[in-house]
């Protein structure tokens, strides 16, 4: 079962936010498996390090899903950030 968010003192909800170094994150089954277990540990934004990724990445990321990618400005194929934003927990 989902979480949900627990209204926080002032009446307005908590936003869940993690961090990972991902090695790598240049492959479909790669996404798929972080968009997994962030819906699990009901994260709404996931930030990733080491992502490797170049510009557009080519992945496909789900339409509730919003990835915004950051390579490296000079060292193509090292390492890079990423964030990736649930939609729908922030609505």
């Amino acid at each position: 079962p989902t979480r949900r968010p627990r209204p926080g003192p002032t009446g307005q909800r908590s936003l869940r936010v993690g961090t990972l170094n991902v090695r790598g994150m240049g492959t479909q089954a790669k996404l798929e498996y972080l968009l997994q277990g962030c819906q699990r540990r009901g994260l709404a934004v996931l930030l990733c390090q080491e992502t490797f990724l170049e510009g557009s990445s080519g992945l496909f990321v789900p339409e509730r899903w919003e990835l915004f990618s950051f390579p490296h400005p000079t060292m193509r194929r090292r390492r890079g950030l990423a964030i990736l934003v649930d939609k729908q927990r922030l609505k």
